[in-house]
């Protein structure tokens, strides 16, 4: 256990590691931002119930609900 402590240690020592390993938190931080902010033009109820319909739930399902499919 205290070889893998050491090792986390080192990640903030070395700059390169540090500032890839902020740059993917900030990263991670956006799109978790990202995902709370509404469009514009959707209905959120509108769009549950339309998933509520739908047969199989898919990513390609949810795709064919945006391009006018079903």
């Amino acid at each position: 256990m205290s070889g893998f402590i050491e090792s986390f240690r080192n990640i903030f020592k070395i700059e390169e590691l540090r500032n890839r390993l902020l740059f993917t938190l900030a990263l991670l931080v956006v799109v978790r931002i990202g995902a709370h902010i509404t469009l514009p033009g959707i209905d959120a109820s509108l769009l549950a119930e339309a998933q509520k319909n739908q047969s199989d739930n898919t990513l390609f399902g949810l795709y064919d609900m945006f391009v006018g499919g079903l």
